[in-house]
């Protein structure tokens, strides 16, 4: 049928298990073009021709003896009049096709571990991570529509408050999903280049809307390294130049982040509470930045209320969840729906 999309939740699930699927908590405009009895399927049916350009989201929940894995992908509905615009982004990691060249994962599936950070530069200044992972831009980043990991930090309800002893407060604030884990709950590396050299007392912190800015939690799947680099080329993810800790003068910093995790971004809702599946879904959430001569103390965070319940920072919640594949397929019924 004309303007009829599909997207397909794709579980791993090698004995063959009863599973049962809900995505009535995507967007409410998707929800209502949905095909009714496809909400609690392994394939969504919705009608695209309904729908006003912009973007949506797309959330499907798996459920399987008890335990919830859930999945979230945004998509961009474009008109005709936007396509002829050349406004495609033909590898779905939020920048557009006009930008996105050198690290275009669609023409060169290597390059879909890196990122822009600044828009239409892709030799330098980019985000970084372990080959099979998969870098795309977070829906702050995606809302600027700047085509680009950078954002800026007024578009964030919490102002970062803390004063740096000379220069910038802050280096780049990123805002970056990672997808395509080897499995639900472990940790990827992601190399973060620095415009300017980690001070004696440097931290990285991390945004959540329901929290403001909070320091990077450390603890052994959760971790921070810096190495040496120079005008934004850092050593790859794997390198061993990588030094545990945020050392004075180098630029290069490469976080460890663990999927469900403490600092994963989509561990927790819009209003602090913590998600049906604690973050446990093979995708890794993170608007951060570094941020330079301050009194924080990454270890101290662990005080606060958010930081860690029994057992969520740790890998024994994982079960059948590991199998799920975080991600969600499209297939194109129609010219003008794009993913984003």
């Amino acid at each position: 049928t004309r303007g009829e999309a599909t997207a397909f939740a794709m579980v791993g699930n090698p004995n063959g298990e009863a599973v049962s699927y809900d995505w009535r908590g995507s967007s409410a405009e998707i929800v209502a073009a949905a095909v009714a009895d496809s909400l609690q399927t392994e394939a969504l049916r919705f009608d695209s021709s309904v729908l006003a350009a912009g973007r949506y989201e797309l959330k499907v929940k798996a459920t399987r003896q008890g335990r919830v894995a859930m999945s979230t992908l945004l998509v961009k509905v474009l008109t005709p009049e936007q396509v002829q615009e050349n406004v495609l982004d033909s590898d779905g990691d939020g920048v557009i096709d006009e930008f996105d060249n050198a690290l275009n994962a669609a023409t060169n599936p290597l390059m879909q571990n890196k990122l822009q950070i600044e828009r239409g530069i892709e030799d330098r200044y980019t985000l970084d991570s372990d080959a099979g992972i998969k870098l795309r831009l977070g829906a702050y980043a995606r809302t600027a529509n700047g085509n680009q990991a950078q954002i800026d930090k007024a578009m964030l309800s919490a102002p970062l408050s803390f004063k740096a002893v000379d220069g910038e407060v802050h280096d780049y604030v990123v805002d970056f999903e990672a997808t395509g884990l080897p499995a639900a709950g472990s940790s990827i590396r992601v190399v973060l280049p620095l415009k300017r050299a980690l001070t004696e007392r440097a931290a990285y912190m991390k945004y959540h809307a329901a929290l403001g800015w909070v320091p990077f939690i450390e603890d052994p799947a959760n971790r921070l390294f810096s190495a040496p680099g120079s005008d934004g080329v850092c050593p790859a993810a794997d390198s061993s130049a990588y030094r545990l800790g945020l050392n004075t003068g180098d630029r290069c910093v490469m976080l460890e982040i663990e999927d469900g995790g403490p600092n994963d971004a989509d561990r927790l809702n819009a209003d602090g509470s913590v998600t049906e599946d604690r973050g446990l879904n093979g995708m890794v959430v993170d608007p951060g930045t570094v941020v330079y001569d301050t009194d924080v103390q990454t270890e101290a965070a662990r005080n606060l209320d958010f930081s860690v319940e029994a057992g969520l920072a740790g890998s024994g919640a994982l079960g059948w969840l590991a199998l799920v594949a975080g991600l969600i397929a499209w297939r194109y019924r129609k010219q003008w729906v794009a993913r984003n």
